[in-house]
């Protein structure tokens, strides 16, 4: 099939949301091998969690996406979740160098300079730094998350002696 092809059957799998569109954007990428064609690889197999066809995409990509910093921002997503910590660091440090305001970033390029030098502090830091993201994703900086006690509702087992006379009431001495 030609290129137009398989840019159809992109859309339509795009369309119905299934895991098919890794295949077809891959087949795309065969017959028409652009950096714009393999970075929507590398975002559908991310999506589809196709880690194999992300890898092919970020090699493919590699030599043409030097500057892109949405390429080395999938990148360090994909090398973070396959555990190739070198390969993350590497990208996430010329993310830093193309996107110098990004804070999460920043962050990001700071906890692992601190976890050359310190490694034992290294897990604090990144608890510290998912706090950040979960609460920018969940509400603003600043605001406050209020803990609050979830009252009992009452559900009791009755008590042990309680069911057992109800049960099996013991005899009563002196009836008779």
């Amino acid at each position: 099939p030609s290129a137009d092809a398989w840019r159809i059957a992109v859309a339509a799998a795009k369309v119905k949301k299934t895991a098919e569109v890794v295949y077809y954007q891959n087949e795309l990428c065969r017959v028409e091998p652009t950096k714009q064609n393999y970075i929507e690889l590398i975002r559908v197999s991310l999506e589809f969690q196709q880690y194999y066809y992300a890898l092919e995409g970020v090699k493919a990509a590699a030599k043409d996406s030097v500057g892109d910093p949405e390429y080395h921002r999938m990148a360090v997503e994909l090398y973070e979740k396959l555990g190739r910590s070198t390969a993350a660091k590497y990208h996430l440090l010329s993310l830093a160098s193309l996107a110098p305001t990004d804070r999460l970033v920043q962050l990001k390029v700071a906890a692992i300079e601190i976890e050359e030098e310190h490694g034992e502090r290294l897990a604090v830091i990144k608890r510290l730094l998912h706090l950040v993201v979960k609460q920018q994703s969940v509400g603003q900086i600043g605001e406050c998350v209020v803990a609050r006690h979830v009252h009992d509702l009452g559900f009791r087992l009755p008590a042990l002696g309680d069911v057992l006379v109800r049960r099996h009431p013991a005899p009563i001495r002196g009836r008779g």
